[in-house]
């Protein structure tokens, strides 16, 4: 049976999950992330989580058009989390990263 792309990134998530948290316990200063970590951070949170509320959805019988009313929904409330705790808009972000 093939790996799907999720099973195939999963190691490469919890490796950088144990390094934080290594990190975290002997931490003696902030670790700094540039705001390019921010927007990394941020597509894979946005993509494992639409990924599982999507297939809630697909399985709860929301109708497609629903589903992506949904998506574009949250994808708005991570910029406003973003925005409002960091002082970082991602659409800006993006557009400045990705010209």
């Amino acid at each position: 049976m093939n790996k799907t792309f999720g099973q195939d990134l999963t190691p490469l998530l919890e490796a950088i999950e144990m390094t934080i948290f290594e990190y975290t316990e002997t931490a003696v200063g902030p670790p700094v992330f540039p705001d390019t970590a921010i927007l990394s951070a941020c597509v894979i949170f946005e993509t494992v989580l639409l990924d599982r509320m999507w297939k809630a959805q697909k399985e709860g019988g929301t109708p497609f058009f629903k589903r992506a009313e949904a998506a574009e929904w949250f994808g708005s409330e991570i910029r406003k989390i973003v925005k409002q705790a960091t002082g970082i808009d991602t659409l800006e972000l993006i557009k400045n990263l990705h010209p």
